[in-house]
């Protein structure tokens, strides 16, 4: 970061408040700027602060912003996390609770491409900012909820958009929340994912009781896998427990963990699973893989 002095007319370093105003940008997506390099700024008593020189080559290099909060830009490529106008645009909605500004973004994300891209070129990075955020106290717990809820119901409205016709895999996955876990969305992602790529899922959501969990894993004719979520350690401990019963129930049944509290295939691997799924596209590769056996 540069250490600002005055500029020479006078004018005195902006907040980062004033300069996303200046930048016509959500106070986010002006952070995401410092932090990424691309707007100078300075930290000092608990406050970051951009001279306006800086300023103005960040708004030359800013790209025009389209009318109606709707991007002309595509979604960045396959595996990429890097800021794009895609996906401020889609942060800045979702901060501000705009669900038609939002699904404007989505309706434009699918000129360029697929709902999976939307899902994890544009969603999954603004719900990944926004949670780092709230955990670092940059964003209130309202904040959160807020943006939360109104990605939950984009994810909704994109779902059926991942249904396939014509003949499917065979089998059925099982996709549920270990005991304790509350959070859906990744679920939800990971199940679209799978049905666009033509398995059958059965999804039952987050925080499924242990007993519950093991007894619709019994009735599904055909069972291919089950995939479990755990988001903390209380509930990576109960996903542990309930990879021992569906493995004592249904032998010879797969069950991969995932989500931020199996941080790696060798910590799925201490919990009893028989894989890792960090993300919903190694979901589907694990899956498919079990065809070819």
């Amino acid at each position: 970061m540069i250490a600002m002095e005055a500029p020479e007319d006078g004018g005195g370093p902006l907040t980062l408040e004033q300069a996303a105003s200046a930048l016509g940008v959500h106070y986010m997506t002006a952070y995401r700027y410092v932090r990424i390099g691309r707007l100078p700024a300075e930290y000092r008593n608990g406050r970051w602060y951009v001279h306006p020189c800086d300023l103005a080559k960040a708004a030359r290099t800013k790209r025009s912003r389209p009318v109606n909060g709707a991007s002309q830009a595509a979604a960045p490529g396959p595996g990429s996390d890097a800021s794009t106008p895609t996906v401020d645009l889609m942060l800045d909605r979702l901060l501000a609770g705009d669900a038609a500004g939002a699904w404007l973004i989505v309706e434009n994300a699918l000129l360029a491409g697929s709902p999976s891209d939307v899902h994890l070129e544009v969603l999954s990075p603004c719900l990944r900012h926004i949670g780092d955020s709230w955990a670092r106290g940059e964003i209130s717990i309202a904040d959160e909820h807020r943006a939360t809820a109104l990605a939950l119901g984009l994810i909704g409205r994109l779902g059926p958009l991942f249904a396939r016709r014509g003949r499917h895999r065979a089998g059925t996955v099982l996709l549920a929340g270990a005991e304790g876990d509350t959070h859906t969305i990744p679920l939800m992602m990971v199940g679209d994912q799978l049905r666009g790529a033509g398995f059958s899922v059965n999804q039952l959501g987050a925080d499924v009781p242990l007993d519950a969990l093991v007894a619709t894993a019994a009735g599904i004719d055909g069972l291919l896998a089950v995939g479990l979520s755990a988001s903390t350690a209380p509930a990576a401990a109960n996903a542990a427990r309930a990879v021992t019963a569906l493995h004592r129930r249904l032998p010879g049944v797969p069950v991969f963990l995932g989500g931020p509290a199996v941080h790696s295939e060798e910590a799925a691997r201490e919990l009893g699973a028989d894989g890792w799924a960090p993300d919903a596209a190694t979901a589907v590769s694990l899956l498919s893989s079990l065809e070819s056996l």
